[in-house]
């Protein structure tokens, strides 16, 4: 039998796709070609090659060991609109990929001469939109050019089986009609029968092999890739998830750092880059001896002191908050051999650091940013900006990939719709909605508060995909169409005594959407919980509709006094109702407040309240009121006011 990865990737793959890489002007890998293949057989495969970017240097430097041959990654374009893919060539030699080179810009010449050198070749992660033009129609030819396609490790389940299952489902019918509506002529042989292979894309090293094509029936190369040719190849491996990618993510721009700053004599005598190293590279040296744990313990010490002398700033903030995590959970920090060999393992105990450090850091740098608004504290809270930006290039690897997991959900949707048909397994044709609705008052005793408990029970009973995502400081448990989360920081709100805002784990409720498969997020606050909704429904591409049912900046003069705390307020709740795709108000007069501040009025909704008629019901008058109240018969207003507002 053999098995290889036929998509990795070393330190040759010089130019990143993702702008998070390139903005630290870091290659797109730091594996070496020798590290790939010692991970990999490793791992069990019996064959190893190496597919960096338009280049075989890194295959080459490896062509002379037992099982090694050499491939590239050929990006190409559709000539028509510069629409880039990807294409995977096996078993090339030098003077191939020189031709490859030239005839590259044009995925119909390069398909061509792929054919006429008979190189075996795959359509890389084909649903996968490298420069953002890929759409069904794109797809489509390539169904007509190539006839092997790629099962992708770093790719998410869900698009891998619709890929598998739209590709077995392929008819010569279904290539007649596309070659017409092309006017595309295949180059291959009864080219509705599709072949499949599997690569892992590793680029950091964490995950060769994680996904690979297995042979079975053969030790021999030649035969291996002729049964690829005629179906008889299986994928073998896990795809991935956005914390798998942002973990590859993280280890790409620590080995970077690692490798500028010349960081490996210092690993053993610090346990946060011992655990960093642990975490984040492919290959790590043996735990520390006894007196590297008492240089450890005495150096975190005297960094404390430091870090305490120099005040509040981010870098002294994040190491802070490592070392005292250390310190206080080891359970989080502890990399043991097997956690090191299950890249699944590590890059759970990866996303569970990196949450607790930013939720820390979030924290402070919230409190630091509303106390100097409160105060009128400019110069501060143009200094807390700055530790903003710096918090979001930590948490950045995170919004990339979850970024990365679901822009591509269109085209995906759309071949599946084209191909798989109605008895498609797993999978509906009905656009069906599963809102998170995003609030930070559903536990409180008022209006709001009862409609929205109101709601989950009409979601519940109608059978509809309704979430609430709450979040507020009491132990809770999460019920149907309920997801309670514990918040990361608390802020008492100096000029309202009782009145107090949580910090929300943003992480972990990013997470959580994309895990249930949230379609809409509706946010009923403007506050820190409304602003992760808006967050989350950026990175997630989902749309956002909110509910604007308090006059914030009114109470904000009321409480304060200020007119510019009524003015910064009106600027903020402005700002951030107009990102939202639409609005819901609970009267005209509130359309008009809005639209008169500048709210495009077609954004807005007015949504009648209610009344429940089997409860405010003729059939339940009684006397209680008139008898207490002395009031006659005839017309009756009853005005309600809220303790909250009095006080």
């Amino acid at each position: 039998m053999i098995k290889m990865d036929l998509h990795v990737h070393s330190s040759f793959s010089k130019r990143p796709s993702q702008w998070l890489l390139q903005k630290i002007n870091c290659p797109e890998s730091f594996t070496r070609p020798m590290q790939v293949y010692r991970l990999a057989m490793n791992k069990g495969m019996s064959h190893v090659t190496l597919t960096d970017h338009n280049t075989i240097h890194g295959a080459l430097s490896i062509a002379h060991l037992p099982g090694a041959f050499i491939s590239e990654e050929i990006t190409t374009y559709f000539p028509e609109d510069d629409c880039k893919i990807h294409v995977l060539a096996y078993r090339i030699n030098e003077s191939q990929h020189k031709d490859i080179q030239k005839c590259r810009q044009n995925i119909y010449d390069l398909a061509e001469y792929l054919k006429r050198e008979t190189i075996v070749h795959a359509v890389a992660h084909p649903l996968y939109a490298v420069n953002d033009r890929l759409t069904l129609d794109h797809v489509e030819k390539m169904m007509l050019l190539f006839k092997n396609f790629e099962i992708n490790g770093s790719r998410n389940a869900r698009q891998n089986e619709i890929l598998e299952m739209a590709l077995s489902r392929v008819t010569e019918k279904d290539m007649d009609r596309l070659s017409e509506k092309h006017r595309i002529t295949p180059i291959h042989g009864a080219i509705w029968k599709k072949n499949l292979v599997g690569g892992s894309d590793d680029h950091s090293g964490l995950n060769v092999a994680r996904t690979y094509t297995q042979i079975p029936g053969t030790s021999y190369l030649d035969e291996a890739f002729q049964l690829i040719q005629s179906s008889g190849a299986e994928v073998v491996g896990k795809s991935s998830t956005p914390l798998t990618m942002s973990h590859n993510l993280y280890g790409i721009a620590y080995q970077f750092y690692c490798d500028r700053f010349k960081m490996s004599p210092y690993v053993q005598c610090d346990p946060l880059l011992k655990f960093l190293n642990r975490s984040l590279k492919p290959e790590s040296e043996d735990e520390s001896t006894v007196m590297s744990r008492i240089y450890s313990f005495l150096s975190y010490r005297k960094r404390r002191r430091q870090d305490e002398e120099s005040g509040d700033s981010f870098t002294g903030l994040i190491r802070r908050e490592s070392e005292r995590l250390m310190q206080e959970r080891p359970d989080i920090i502890t990399m043991d051999d097997g956690d090191v060999a299950n890249d699944e393992e590590r890059g759970k105990k990866w996303f569970g650091f990196v949450t607790h450090i930013s939720n820390k850091v979030l924290s402070s740098t919230a409190d630091r940013m509303l106390n100097a608004f409160s105060g009128a504290n400019l110069p501060d809270i143009f200094h807390t900006l700055g530790s903003v930006g710096s918090l979001y290039t930590l948490m950045a690897p995170y919004f990339v990939a979850f970024s990365q997991f679901t822009k591509d959900k269109d085209v995906t949707d759309d071949l599946r719709r084209q191909f798989c048909g109605n008895d498609c397994p797993g999978f509906s044709h009905k656009k069906t909605v599963n809102m998170a609705h995003f609030t930070d008052t559903y536990y409180d005793v008022n209006g709001v508060a009862l409609t929205l408990q109101h709601q989950v029970a009409v979601a519940l009973k109608n059978n509809k995909n309704l979430t609430m995502i709450t979040c507020d400081e009491k132990d809770r448990p999460n019920g149907q169409g309920i997801a309670h989360f514990k918040p990361i920081g608390v802020f008492d709100m100096p000029a309202y005594n009782g009145l107090k805002l949580f910090y929300p784990p943003f992480l972990e409720m990013l997470d959580y959407c994309y895990r249930t498969g949230s379609t809409h997020i509706h946010t009923a606050t403007p506050g820190p919980i409304g602003l992760a909704a808006l967050a989350i429904s950026r990175i997630l591409k989902l749309p956002i509709i909110g509910t604007y049912h308090t006059a914030f900046p009114q109470y904000a003069q009321y409480l304060t006094g200020d007119a510019m705390i009524e003015d910064l307020t009106w600027k903020y709740t402005l700002w951030y109702y107009n990102q939202l795709d639409w609005i819901y108000v609970s009267s005209k007069n509130s359309k008009q407040e809005l639209t008169e501040k500048r709210i495009r009025a077609d954004k807005i909704r007015v949504i009648e309240r209610g009344v429940d008629i089997g409860v405010f019901n003729p059939s339940k008058r009684n006397s209680c009121l008139t008898e207490r109240y002395g009031i006659k018969d005839g017309i009756t207003a009853l005005y309600v006011v809220s303790l909250r507002t009095l006080l």
